[in-house]
């Protein structure tokens, strides 16, 4: 209904080998035997799509596939090779997300701890560093684990 709703058209298809030419995006993702009351039914349709790389060459070349993994046997491994698959790339990037949004989570607290000092008579020699471009910004620093002085907004070490 959303989509419809959006303006968008959509078309549903039981037969992937047959209708894989058509698509820009694959997204795939696996029968889940959770869904199912009746254990039997799940075993009967659980591999009712399987991407072989057989399949893939009936697909436009500019195809993506997608999965947010982990995988049974919905899409065979030897696919994996495949310029199409993209699932690994959406893992590694899905991660870097999930770490930048931890780190925005934990920032104020890892803030709040951070010991800052206020250097009145040196600058970051760091030539690239804001406070050596940018007008009344004031020079701190924080102490790594060797007990060095280290610039806050560029981390080189200040001598």
């Amino acid at each position: 209904e959303k989509i419809l709703e959006s303006g968008h058209m959509y078309t549903e298809v039981s037969n992937l080998e047959n209708n894989i030419d058509d698509l820009d995006i694959l997204y795939m993702t696996r029968i889940q035997a959770e869904r199912f009351e009746n254990p039997s039914e799940y075993e009967r349709l659980k591999n009712s799509y399987v991407l072989t790389l057989e399949i893939t060459k009936k697909a436009k070349e500019s195809m993506k596939i997608l999965h947010p993994l982990p995988r049974l046997s919905e899409i065979d491994v030897l696919v994996d090779g495949n310029h199409r698959a993209k699932y690994f790339e959406q893992v590694k990037y899905g991660k870097f997300v999930r770490m930048a949004l931890i780190l925005k989570l934990l920032e104020g607290e890892y803030e709040e701890k951070e010991e800052k000092i206020f250097l009145n008579d040196k600058k970051c020699s760091n030539t690239c560093c804001v406070v050596n471009d940018e007008f009344n910004v004031t020079q701190y620093c924080k102490i790594n684990s060797e007990g060095k002085k280290i610039c806050k907004y560029c981390d080189e070490e200040i001598k």
